[in-house]
């Protein structure tokens, strides 16, 4: 099981970031920042590592546990914002957004602040690449990022049963691609990632 590494453990607190749902061709891209204490046990029935690597059980689970026992903030930017601005916009948007809250809240200047891949300007991070294969704050942060994205296209799906996005969350799987062809898009998809294979209204 990862553990902190020397780096996380020089202060009280560290700070990991990640984000979920660039690709996907519905839904929102959202970001999680996880604040943990550095002193924290991790109960050794939980599996704390990259979300894409673990069950939906296994990581609904440990999100729990996360949610009593860490901090975190996670932002989110729509289909419609992410058309408007860019995918890479809304994505530097959401992990800034939840980088300055969660920096704000634990007000410790010692804090390490861990990203997986971006730098943020105006703020001092850490980029690590695939950061939340080695960083126990950023695979936390992938963790909750995850489920709380999953929930939220599970309660889009109610809406839009055709797409499958209560098991495809909205990725461009074939059987979504499909749904796409023979229904059109939903209010809920990003025009800009669909625009090669569907026509736009």
């Amino acid at each position: 099981m990862m553990t902190f590494s020397q780096e996380e453990s020089r202060g009280k607190h560290v700070i990991g970031i990640d984000e979920v749902g660039r690709g996907a061709l519905a839904g929102p891209i959202c970001a999680c920042a996880c604040i943990l204490e550095t002193n924290l046990s991790f109960h050794k029935n939980f599996t704390i590592r990259d979300s894409k690597t673990m069950t939906p059980r296994q990581r609904e689970k440990t999100a729990a546990w996360l949610q009593k026992n860490s901090m975190s903030f996670i932002a989110e930017c729509d289909a419609q914002t992410i058309d408007e601005i860019g995918i890479s916009e809304a994505n530097k948007f959401v992990l800034k957004t939840v980088a300055e809250a969660a920096i704000q809240h634990v007000n410790d200047p010692e804090t390490k602040v861990f990203v997986d891949y971006f730098t943020l300007s105006g703020i001092a991070t850490i980029s690590v690449p695939k950061a939340e294969r080695i960083h126990i704050s950023v695979a936390s942060a992938s963790i909750l990022a995850k489920v709380y994205r999953d929930s939220h296209m599970k309660e889009l799906a109610q809406g839009y049963p055709h797409y499958g996005w209560y098991t495809n969350m909205g990725y461009g799987t074939a059987s979504h691609r499909e749904a796409i062809k023979i229904f059109g898009l939903s209010p809920k998809h990003r025009r800009t990632f669909t625009s090669s294979f569907v026509k736009q209204p």
